[in-house]
């Protein structure tokens, strides 16, 4: 009885070495960098971000002129006056605000834009490390770019490269 007990606590340590998991990983953001359409989106990202950003700037420098013109003339208005210039400025800066949180906040246009333009190409990322996983039989993958805190990785299962090549880079 010890020695089938002795033998099945044998074939199980046995069986679960020759059944070890492979993991595998890969860096998008270093992908994505060689991406000729991320380089594209990119540019057009920050052409619409810097024409954003004009606009944003006239609409402040608007607000400030308002504030100085009425600081230097706020002693001839009277208070119904008063009050309609000091309306008038924090409407003027409450729409600037509104701008710039509608252009930049965090469910702003630019992170939509962002988000359409360089989510396929994420998502071809995606697909070629799983059809690579598929190919060598990985049980694991993940990506290195989405918050790591990997303190220490083996660069036998970086597949970074294999990813690249299957995505013609």
């Amino acid at each position: 009885m010890k020695k089938a007990t002795l033998g099945i606590l044998i074939t199980l340590f046995a069986w679960q070495y020759a059944t070890a998991q492979k993991l595998a990983y890969f860096e998008s953001n270093l992908i994505l960098k060689e991406m000729p359409a991320f380089t594209k989106a990119n540019k057009e990202l920050d052409s619409i971000a810097k024409q954003w950003e004009s606009e944003i700037d006239d609409k402040f420098q608007y607000v400030d002129q308002l504030y100085k013109d009425y600081v230097k003339t706020e002693s001839s208005f009277s208070p119904e006056v008063k009050q309609q210039k000091q309306e008038e400025i924090f409407q003027a800066e409450k729409q600037a605000k509104d701008l710039k949180d509608q252009k930049f906040g965090m469910d702003g246009e630019m992170h939509k834009l962002q988000e359409e333009k360089i989510q396929p190409l994420q998502e071809s990322i995606n697909t070629a490390a799983k059809e690579i996983a598929k190919e060598m039989n990985y049980d694991y993958v993940f990506d290195l770019s989405k918050e790591s805190n990997w303190v220490y990785l083996n660069d036998d299962y970086n597949i970074t490269e294999l990813v690249k090549v299957k995505l013609g880079l």
